[in-house]
């Protein structure tokens, strides 16, 4: 079966093996105490008889120790070498340096032992990955104090490290105390004595993000030592955007973790720098349980962002109608417009889907008379022909729409199958018109006289509107107004408003999409009707932007020197370029090759492809190799 010498202590066999041998021994990747059988060794062998190797599998639940101290070893291995190894036999499960072995991972391997190693004395998680030593700490407090719960967890270690001279909120329990209490029973949790385990300042939020209460527990009730000062988290701690720990719950969609965090103290309405509340990022979200559990503790339903987005427009926009209809029993605003002018009736006709449609007819604005009882087609286009009716535009502004939200809701209409292409030219000249006299539009109070949207009217140059057979004639508000040539059409066709300052806009190539670079964001919002489909956080001001010609990546200058490669559909970060000495105030791709951009900063003027780079200054041009970063 090949040779075999003994080194070390160790028996190893040396010959080349055949792949399903390697595959099968390669988990056991060293037994203690020596002098021990090497399964690495050993699956060089190509010559195993049936016998032996059935002989082996029956006693590998005689080992006591089972060691992964390797690199590359994920819980996937660790659990499938248990189901050979585990039984009352196994007294230490050794994973030093396994760092690969996520939070999830070492759960499910503590609960493995748990449930198979009845003997089990001791794992060693030295020098594990932060997350999966902070999961199996939690996983064995959690055990040790026969918590049901986090919250029982939270309460009963807060108990425990209660203090005369602290306050009840700055209670902790210190790492080295539970640590101690954690070792006495078994197993134990082995941990480097020579290196204190203190996770970083952001640990919290990680946590959060990956919607472990009982983690995020530990963290609210445990004090770490770093370097002689003490560390604690606070339940309403926030991150560099303003996020707050339950915000960062509500994002990840667990809602046992949320009530856990509300439970403990967390204001229910604190908001981000964006001005997202965590029941807004839950009904963006879809998650109903959620936002009833959140507005069961008091959360703001009418509240918006900086863009104008409420928790009704989230949730419909994100096709959540069961939660929409909550939101609504509720009494929220159905009038509510976003800042890109998006309200109920502007996305349900952009979604083209006959559900929402319906949602829209019944639970939102009245626009026309019976409008619940028709169709989606007869809906349409009795809605495009009422925008030519300025009568009908003045009852809306007067009755609490918006001018804003109307010409979202022309702009949606541009975009129906049911519409002639004649009918839509017309209506994007009533979008004009609204944008043009959005300042006046905006407040009826303030209005001069009672027909101002028709005084308005009179002054455009084409025959925009038509008659309102609904009015009576006599009253001389039905004639059609067809004023030509009073002066030229309105040269602003539409207006996309931003929150902050806008540095570069750039056309997808199809001319679907717009992006632009707005203060630190990229955001990206349809060509049409100007509503916003993603948005990017940059953690630095963005200065220039570009769609590669195939359409599928933006390519993100920022005043840090960088350049971001985005992906176009999910507005998610494939790759940044760095190196840039100043800001990048211009990119641009090359028209005949994806990979080849142009990239202006303050000093000089950069053209980067695939093999060269050059530098073009007032003087000289330096040409040189290099590798695509």
């Amino acid at each position: 079966m090949g040779e075999k010498r003994r080194r070390g202590g160790a028996y190893e066999v040396q010959q080349d093996a055949p792949a399903d041998y390697t595959d099968f021994w390669e988990p056991f990747l060293s037994i203690k105490p020596k002098p021990l059988l090497s399964f690495v060794s050993l699956s060089q062998c190509c010559a195993v008889s049936r016998g032996w190797r059935k002989s082996l599998l029956e006693h590998l639940r005689t080992l006591p120790i089972l060691s992964f101290g390797k690199r590359g070893v994920t819980d996937a291995d660790v659990l499938r070498s248990l189901g050979r190894v585990a039984s009352e036999n196994l007294r230490e499960v050794d994973l030093s340096g396994c760092r690969e072995i996520r939070a999830s991972g070492m759960e499910n391997i503590l609960r493995k032992c748990a449930e198979t190693c009845s003997g089990l004395l001791e794992v060693n998680i030295t020098a594990c990955s932060e997350e999966a030593i902070l999961r199996a700490v939690a996983i064995r407090a959690q055990a040790v104090c026969n918590a049901a719960s986090a919250l029982e967890l939270y309460l009963t270690l807060r108990s425990s490290s209660a203090s005369r001279d602290q306050p009840p909120a700055k209670e902790r329990c210190p790492m080295s105390n539970l640590r101690s209490l954690l070792n006495s029973t078994r197993p134990l949790l082995l941990l480097d004595d020579d290196v204190q385990f203190a996770p970083d300042e952001n640990a919290l939020f990680r946590a959060a993000a990956r919607g472990s209460d009982v983690d995020v527990a530990l963290l609210l009730t445990v004090s770490f030592s770093v370097g002689g000062a003490v560390r604690v988290y606070e339940v309403e701690e926030k991150d560099s955007e303003g996020n707050a720990v339950l915000l960062t719950a509500c994002g990840a969609g667990n809602c046992e973790l949320a009530k856990f965090l509300v439970d403990a103290g967390a204001k229910v309405n604190s908001a981000n720098k964006r001005d997202d509340t965590p029941l807004l990022v839950a009904c963006g979200a879809g998650k109903l349980e959620l936002a009833e559990m959140l507005i069961a503790a008091g959360a703001e339903v009418n509240s918006a962002n900086r863009q104008g987005d409420t928790p009704l427009l989230a949730a419909f926009g994100a096709g959540k109608l069961e939660l929409a209809e909550m939101l609504v029993s509720k009494g929220v605003n159905v009038k509510a417009v976003r800042g890109d002018g998006a309200g109920l009736l502007s996305l349900a006709i952009v979604s083209q889907q006959s559900e929402m449609l319906k949602f829209a007819l019944t639970r939102g604005p009245e626009r026309l008379p019976h409008q619940d009882s028709m169709s989606d087609c007869d809906f349409t286009k009795a809605f495009a022909e009422s925008y030519f009716d300025p009568v009908r535009i003045e009852a809306w502004l007067r009755t609490g729409a918006s001018p804003l939200g109307l010409a979202g809701e022309v702009g949606a209409l541009m975009t129906s199958w049911a519409l002639e292409s004649s009918t839509k030219n017309r209506l994007e000249d009533v979008r004009a018109f609204i944008f043009h006299n959005l300042d006046m539009l905006q407040d009826p109070s303030k209005w001069p006289v009672k027909h101002t949207v028709q005084q308005l009217v009179s002054q455009e140059a084409d025959a925009v509107f038509g008659e309102n057979a609904d009015c009576d004639k006599a009253a001389g508000e039905s004639r059609y107004i067809t004023l030509i040539n009073k002066r030229e059409k309105h040269l602003c066709r539409s207006i996309h408003r931003a929150q902050s300052g806008v540095n570069a806009v750039c056309y997808s190539p199809d001319g679907s999409k717009l992006a632009r670079a707005e203060g630190s964001e990229v955001v990206v919002c349809d060509a049409s009707t100007g509503f916003v489909q993603k948005t990017l956080n940059v953690d630095s001001l963005v200065l220039s932007i570009s769609y590669a010609p195939a359409g599928d990546t933006l390519a993100v200058g920022c005043a840090n020197g960088n350049v971001l490669l985005v992906d176009a559909a999910t507005v998610v970060v494939k790759r940044s370029l760095s190196g840039h000495s100043r800001y990048v105030t211009a990119v641009s791709y090359s028209c005949l090759f994806s990979n080849v951009w142009c990239v202006l900063t303050i000093e000089h003027f950069t053209v980067m492809s695939r093999v060269f780079r050059s530098v073009a200054t007032a003087n000289k041009l330096l040409v040189e190799a290099m590798t695509t970063p």
